[in-house]
């Protein structure tokens, strides 16, 4: 068992509270591992910055005694200590000025999960696992790619789980690939020879959601003519993926976390429980600290989903992983030596809102339609931006990439937006500001 608590954390000056009182490791090992310190946000001198502590402690503030030297002024002078413990991380606020805090509870002194945030005056950080050097010259997994940092970094963490059952929250934006990440742990892992049960927590009416997670009994509501086990049971010995957890209604998180630390269901209009094994990854494109806040999501139920939690980068801060992406996107599609140069070029500089998704469509559709087919920004954008600077010269390839990977995706499409938006891999709002940013007529 590991505990994770707060004993002294206050919501108030004259108001103290307990807060995450306990939650099961499956991990058996429970070593200290190291921790990365990151500026998440906060100053932009302090941007980027990194500790790493391999053990023993670290401080926290502005003065230049301190190991993480922030520029933040909210920030005490010696405003926080940070320690490796067998546990997780131990945080303790030295006495600052304007208070440490952990989704939005003031912390006096914590013990946190590797992945946890900490706010100290205007400045996040992001309290991460220590990776070894060797790890990080690992540039695949699975059917993962990715040679960037943070794509190494998650790498070796699948690496170091994959052999466990531990429970796994995956932090993403749309489009980068969230289940293809839980089925390559499921894959390395000592279930991938049982089901891998993929369940999409906001593709379900609220009113049923509770049947397809847990199972019914015949008559336990209208339309319920036979019993039927639910995705936990069919992912029995294996792993079930739960998609935007974040979706799910307050009441069926209640159940879940039951579900969670009792490894028993109980179907809807039954009284009996069933065993089930079953290794749970959850995955969530919001902010799941910002939904506790707010009341919508459980904090027990966050810590126990987040024993690892794994946040996978948006496509807009790897670019230099695009190439490779499009290669082997174009490889798939049998067209090894489709993308040249300019194309690539013009790939690389788009931003990519739909992330991987996107990037793997417009692979796809280059493929199909040929050099004829290229986006405009393949065609019409000269070497070297016409002598412009970088910035002016990037948003003139990028504006142009749009405008011809819109017009053609709409010509295909007879005009249909929802069908264009699938496509992409963008939402329907998303290309209707698309076509109104460049002056094309909407369907």
């Amino acid at each position: 068992m590991t505990i994770y608590s707060v004993p002294r954390m206050s919501r108030g000056p004259d108001q103290t509270s307990d807060w995450v009182t306990e939650r099961q490791d499956t991990e058996p090992n429970t070593a200290p591992v190291g921790c990365r310190l990151r500026v998440l946000h906060g100053d932009a001198k302090d941007l980027g910055k990194n500790v790493e502590l391999p053990r023993g402690t670290a401080l926290v503030g502005t003065s230049s005694s301190c190991d993480l030297q922030l520029a933040d002024k909210r920030v005490s002078r010696r405003h926080l200590e940070i320690r490796v413990v067998p546990h997780g991380i131990g945080v303790k606020d030295l006495g600052s000025s304007n208070g440490s805090f952990v989704m939005g509870n003031r912390v006096v002194e914590a013990v946190l999960p590797y992945g946890a945030q900490v706010q100290v005056g205007n400045t996040t950080l992001e309290l991460l696992p220590l990776t070894a050097a060797a790890d990080l010259a690992v540039k695949s997994y699975g059917g993962l790619i990715g040679s960037s940092e943070s794509m190494r970094h998650m790498f070796a963490l699948l690496r170091r789980i994959e052999s466990s059952d531990v429970t796994v929250l995956i932090l993403a934006e749309t489009g980068t690939g969230k289940e293809l990440v839980a089925r390559a742990i499921h894959e390395h892992g000592q279930r991938r020879a049982k089901p891998f049960v993929v369940f999409d927590c906001a593709s379900v009416p609220r009113e049923l959601v509770e049947s397809e997670l847990f199972g019914h009994l015949r008559g336990a509501f209208t339309g319920a003519h036979t019993d039927r086990q639910g995705v936990f049971e069919d992912a029995d010995g294996g792993t079930l993926f739960l998609d935007e957890i974040g979706e799910l209604p307050p009441d069926t998180q209640t159940r879940l976390l039951r579900v969670l630390e009792r490894s028993e269901v109980k179907r809807v209009g039954s009284n009996a429980y069933r065993p089930v094994d079953v290794r749970v990854i959850a995955a969530t494109h919001r902010d799941l600290q910002e939904s506790i806040q707010r009341g919508s999501f459980r904090a027990d139920l966050y810590y126990r989903l987040a024993i690892v939690p794994l946040t996978i980068p948006p496509l807009r801060e790897r670019a230099d992983d695009v190439p490779a992406l499009a290669r082997h996107f174009a490889a798939a599609f049998g067209a090894p030596n489709a993308l040249s140069e300019t194309t690539m070029r013009s790939l690389v500089a788009n931003p990519w809102p739909g992330n991987v998704r996107e990037l793997r469509n417009a692979v796809h559709r280059i493929v199909v339609l040929g050099e004829a087919g290229e986006p405009t920004s393949t065609r019409s954008v000269p070497d070297g931006g016409d002598g412009l600077p970088y910035k002016e010269a990037k948003e003139k390839l990028v504006d142009a990439f749009e405008v011809g990977y819109v017009r053609d995706l709409m010509a295909k499409h007879d005009g249909n937006i929802s069908a264009a938006a699938r496509e992409a891999g963008l939402s329907r709002r998303h290309l209707h500001e698309l076509l109104k940013k460049h002056g094309l007529a909407k369907p």
